[in-house]
């Protein structure tokens, strides 16, 4: 699993700082957390941008249970540097905690 971490690092530090937005990694971040998602048979699927959650919006990842379908929770990409303390603070991460209280 180190690997993994080792590869999406490497994606990290090919941009510089002020060259990265949002998106500019978001596929190094899904190839991690479908990769970890791979390992030791988890039992959960990861679905990027997935439809549209009602009035709420649609975060950038879905994380679901393989067996039951259930939602086990959400994954938001934000740029690196952003301020998480103020962003769990915005109306987006507000309402997507109205769909489920697991969110990383």
């Amino acid at each position: 699993m180190i690997d993994f971490f080792q590869s999406y690092f490497s994606a990290l530090a090919s941009t510089p700082l002020d060259e990265i937005t949002e998106h500019t990694h978001r596929g190094a971040l899904e190839d991690l957390i479908n990769q970890i998602a791979n390992t030791n048979q988890n039992n959960v699927t990861i679905i990027h941008e997935p439809t549209n959650q009602q009035w709420l919006g649609r975060p950038d990842f879905l994380v679901k249970s393989k067996a039951s379908q259930s939602i086990l929770g959400y994954i938001e990409n934000k740029k690196i540097g952003e301020n998480l303390i103020d962003i769990t603070k915005t109306d987006q991460i507000i309402k997507y905690r109205k769909l489920c209280e697991n969110i990383l």
